[in-house]
């Protein structure tokens, strides 16, 4: 893994098909984690790759983590047990906005999972519109 800054003079067209610090500068947004690296038991360098992040406000961003960790508290841990046998997929939507003519702003984010417990199956998925208050479906 590279420092971002160092590898602005190293890697060719770095930029030109994911976004970087220096698009989210003087704008409303951040980078946010679909798949927060918090609600890991064990610290997972993929959680902060450009794949894993889209732009979000800060409050959206504090609603959303604060989403998920409820959710695998009343749902997940429940249902999966240890999470040996979790998985679990995220993604954005695309709205018609963006940051700079570059960076899409997601007009919803999302997150399913499924986990093969003993005997049985279970799966859930919810979405969340980036513009609405505390609306999960």
């Amino acid at each position: 893994m590279i420092n971002e800054a160092d590898a602005i003079t190293s890697v060719n067209n770095l930029g030109s098909k994911q976004a970087l610090n220096m698009d989210y500068l003087d704008s409303d947004y951040q980078g946010g984690q679909l798949y927060p690296f918090s609600l890991s038991s064990d610290f997972h360098m993929a959680t902060f790759t450009l794949t894993n992040a889209v732009p979000m406000t800060p409050s959206f961003r504090e609603r959303w983590y604060m989403n998920l960790n409820s959710l695998m508290d009343r749902a997940l841990t429940p249902q999966c047990g240890n999470g040996d046998d979790l998985y679990i997929l995220t993604g954005a939507v695309p709205s018609d906005h963006n940051i700079k003519d570059k960076v899409t702003i997601p007009e919803f984010v999302w997150l399913a999972a499924c986990c093969a417990v003993p005997g049985e199956g279970w799966a859930m998925g919810f979405a969340k519109h980036t513009r609405d208050g505390d609306v999960i479906e």
